[in-house]
């Protein structure tokens, strides 16, 4: 799956998907909820390696990661563009423009909404999403971002 810009090609190189499990949190609980974010079609493609991490006063804190390319990338991407509600347009008065020079969009979504299948944007203790796009310049990857 491509998307496009104009007559441009947009291919997403990869979405980094990353988040956190306090010492306080269900990690079961919490994946479940950052699947709940994925395309149904994608779950089975996607594995989390776990790295178990100290907190501030030795709490112990998990990280989970993966890296979700080609095919199964983009159209996560296409996904999450299409599923943003209106309460997420927000990011864009709080931060600076989507694609920063490097063709990278970044994305967090609040935990408790992915568990209720929601996207809702969120800058406390996030599910954070890096998206790389190819193929674009900056400025035409914010505008695909803000069409979609």
């Amino acid at each position: 799956m491509v998307l496009h810009v104009a007559s441009s090609p947009m291919t997403i190189t990869y979405i980094d998907v990353r988040f956190l499990v306090h010492a306080t949190e269900d990690p079961e609980k919490t994946v479940k909820a950052v699947r709940n974010i994925l395309p149904t079609e994608s779950i089975d493609d996607v594995t989390f390696k776990m790295h178990s991490l100290q907190g501030h006063y030795g709490n112990p804190i998990l990280l989970f990661q993966t890296r979700i390319v080609k095919q199964v990338a983009t159209a996560l991407a296409q996904d999450l563009f299409t599923r943003l509600e209106e309460p997420h347009s927000e990011m864009k008065a709080e931060e600076p423009p989507l694609p920063r020079p490097g063709k990278d969009v970044y994305l967090r979504f609040d935990k408790q909404a992915a568990f209720e299948g929601k996207l809702q944007s969120s800058h406390a203790d996030p599910i954070h999403l890096h998206i790389r796009f190819k193929r674009l310049k900056a400025k035409d990857v914010k505008e695909r971002c803000q069409e979609l």
